[in-house]
């Protein structure tokens, strides 16, 4: 029997999905509609350039409950999900990546987020095959996460999630600009709890470039941490440069015939330089995210919006109604 107590909304990112949509759709809309009496199909485009938004057309004819938000271009799938969650009105909220993630656990794992914790993140059980030093430095990273930033950031975790209302809303208030859900979850502070599944033929695992540079923002973004660190080495610097200066005062006073010392003023010189410019790079990294942040710029925007023939709020109204003329 369809639960009559819940509200579960779907949210899926599309981009270049339309070989699989209407399959996805298909399954999606079968599960939702043997489970729950109110359910909703979120679709959010990420600026596909595959005719996706002129096919949506026969797919919302064809199935009740779902939505379609077209954004204007690509802003990346982070935001895309980040579109979703702010439209979604479930009381418990899925994300689902077409022809990745398995729709069909998303009753099990809204019960398994119900019963127990906000938030139920999945983990990718494919083998990562990084090789021998981006495992060391991805377990570098991870360590690093748990003991200066303070949270435990999941190398394996993928964007197939289910969301508690209360989590949803804390996530839609948070307005970064750079997106990166799997942070925002691990550090809010809700119960957070996971499982392992088997990501779809169509998953990706990114290079090493990205996962770098995706490291260094999530660093940035979410700690002060690099600067205090690069602080405390410039304080302890310039501690070592007054000894110096110190040093070379007591041997101009007592000591005869010095030496010109060019080996010593050379290295000197160059391990200062070094991290003067070191100081530099991790204060233009923070002052560019200040800018970014300063510009209060939309995340996205929507360039079209449609809806099936029947909402979610037409099957309330209609149930509300009936029960009102049965009492």
């Amino acid at each position: 029997m369809p639960d009559r107590s819940l509200v579960v909304s779907l949210v899926a990112p599309l981009r270049e999905d339309l070989d699989v949509l209407e399959a996805f759709v298909d399954r999606a809309s079968r599960t939702l509609s043997e489970s729950y009496a109110f359910y909703e199909i979120i679709l959010v485009d990420d600026g596909s350039t595959d005719g996706t938004a002129k096919a949506i057309g026969g797919i919302l004819q064809k199935y009740q409950r779902v939505r379609y938000l077209g954004l204007s271009r690509r802003f990346g799938r982070e935001v895309a999900i980040s579109a979703g969650l702010e439209t979604a009105i479930g009381d418990f909220v899925a994300v689902v990546v077409p022809g990745v993630d398995p729709v069909e656990r998303v009753p099990e794992l809204v019960a398994r987020c119900r019963a127990g914790s906000g938030i139920l993140c999945g983990l990718s059980s494919l083998p990562k095959h990084d090789g021998w030093f981006v495992s060391k430095l991805s377990s570098v990273f991870h360590s690093y996460c748990q003991r200066a930033l303070g949270f435990d950031y999941r190398d394996t975790a993928t964007d197939f999630r289910v969301l508690s209302r209360q989590a949803v809303n804390a996530i839609t208030r948070i307005k970064d600009r750079h997106r990166y859900l799997k942070v925002f979850t691990a550090t809010m502070g809700f119960e957070l709890d996971f499982f392992e599944y088997e990501p779809g033929e169509r998953a990706a695992r990114p290079g090493f470039g990205e996962r770098l540079n995706h490291a260094i923002e999530i660093t940035i973004a979410n700690s002060r941490h690099p600067l205090r660190v690069v602080s405390r080495i410039g304080l302890l610097l310039s501690a070592i440069n007054l000894l110096y200066a110190l040093y070379v005062v007591a041997i101009y006073l007592f000591k005869r015939n010095v030496a010109e010392g060019w080996t010593t003023m050379s290295l000197q010189m160059t391990g200062m330089f070094f991290f003067l410019f070191l100081i530099l790079a991790v204060l233009c990294e923070y002052v560019g995210r200040i800018l970014e942040e300063t510009q209060a710029r939309p995340l996205y925007f929507v360039a079209s919006e449609k809806n099936s023939s029947v909402l979610l709020e037409n099957s309330i109204e209609k149930n509300i109604l009936n029960e009102s003329a049965k009492s």
